[in-house]
């Protein structure tokens, strides 16, 4: 990972970098235009990656052109999500509904043959983010009774909790780029040291994810 650390000094566009997957990111109004700036931005990486010793995996390279008045829906998998070129969430719902089902009938089978401590580890390892049915299985419940104090017991968040948690701990790492109340007025209130959150009118604005999710305020 060391040895690509400069690449987003040396490459014309915004990217960002996850282990050793790069994304390239740009936007024009002109898809024609845009096509061409990235296979121009595609040979400055093929390049940069020459000189440095290492090569490019073209058989994984992927390209998505987002249009949302598109006709066709092109898609490209991306750290286990399914992006389309829509931005619908659709074909992802579908893969991981798929995908759970898996998960579900393992830990069905499993719960036959290993203690609890066992299959939440496995939970953990199989589940964790995408919690769903599974705790059900899991304290072996009915089908159709509250698993709410199952969470507590078994120490397992919920999937609000889990968003809570992440919003926190992102707004603690990026405290200082984030704008208090004392930044927009001098005035000693209470209230000066908390987040400056969007001002809402409506209910719907309310619910708007900059409303809810600290990380997205700039």
């Amino acid at each position: 990972m060391v040895m690509i650390n400069d690449l987003s000094s040396n490459i014309s566009t915004n990217l960002t970098m996850y282990a050793d997957d790069v994304t390239f990111l740009h936007s024009y109004s002109d898809q024609t235009q845009t096509v061409n700036f990235m296979n121009n931005i595609l040979n400055q990486a093929h390049e940069w990656f020459r000189v440095n010793g290492l090569l490019m995996n073209l058989e994984k390279i992927k390209q998505l052109a987002c249009n949302l008045s598109a006709q066709s829906t092109d898609y490209v998998k991306l750290l286990g999500i399914k992006a389309d070129s829509k931005l619908q969430w659709d074909r992802n719902i579908e893969f991981l509904g798929g995908k759970h089902s898996k998960c579900l009938y393992i830990l069905r089978k499993l719960r036959l043959f290993i203690p609890q401590d066992h299959l939440i580890t496995a939970y953990y390892s199989l589940f964790y983010y995408h919690l769903s049915y599974v705790i059900k299985i899991i304290s072996g419940i009915k089908p159709y009774e509250s698993c709410r104090s199952s969470f507590s017991n078994l120490k397992i968040m919920t999937i609000h909790s889990l968003y809570v948690l992440v919003n926190f701990v992102c707004a603690k790492e990026h405290f200082c780029n984030l704008a208090l109340r004392s930044n927009v007025h001098s005035f000693n209130t209470r209230c000066k040291n908390n987040l400056d959150m969007p001002q809402c009118r409506l209910s719907i604005s309310l619910n708007n994810l900059k409303c809810e999710d600290p990380s997205t305020i700039q």
